[in-house]
């Protein structure tokens, strides 16, 4: 599971591999080597012409209904073999509710004591230093005290072939990966 992301690109060459429409708002954020959950995260969504947006959202997905948003701390990743069945998830695929998640790695640790307590981060990243675009869902929420709407996000994983926390492959969008693919479309 993804719990850390790098973000170091310039936007000016996020913006012409995505493809996004030229006259989108330029997104205010800075490089990130160490992106924890809860951050805001780059996302890119379709606007309601069709277009390819970005924008800002908070990392952890927080659903419409929810009552506040400390939920997101358990909702910034979606495991893909139950995203379209949970309740936190749900709603959000069948809006469709889909996004792209911009990154340029994420981090994945390895276990270096039988408890589990040492740990040693491995970054994962595209061999050539290129964004690495994850699939996730999005949603709106607005606060009932507040009135305050926030934009949350997700990524969308896949669990570790080998069983024992090592990682196996990229995480979602992996082309060829069955529902994933669908998503990424």
């Amino acid at each position: 599971m993804c719990g850390r992301v790098r973000l170091s690109s310039d936007y000016s060459e996020i913006k012409i591999r995505l493809k996004f429409a030229p006259n989108s708002v330029v997104p205010n954020f800075e490089p990130d080597w160490n992106k924890p959950p809860t951050a805001p995260m780059l996302v890119a969504i379709r606007s309601v012409n069709g277009e390819r947006i970005p924008k800002m959202m908070k990392w952890g997905l927080v659903p419409h209904w929810a009552k506040d948003d400390k939920l997101q701390y358990s909702t910034f990743n979606a495991r893909a073999e139950e995203f379209t069945t949970k309740p936190a998830f749900r709603d959000a695929w069948k809006r469709g509710q889909r996004c792209l998640v911009v990154t340029n790695g994420f981090y994945e640790w390895k276990k270096l004591d039988a408890k589990g307590k040492l740990k040693q981060p491995h970054a994962i990243a595209m061999a050539d230093d290129a964004q690495m675009v994850m699939a996730g869902l999005w949603a709106k929420w607005k606060s009932l005290t507040s009135g305050e709407e926030v934009l949350s996000c997700t990524i969308l994983t896949l669990r570790s072939e080998q069983g024992d926390g090592r990682a196996a492959r990229p995480h979602a969008g992996h082309p060829g990966r069955g529902r994933l693919a669908e998503v990424a479309g």
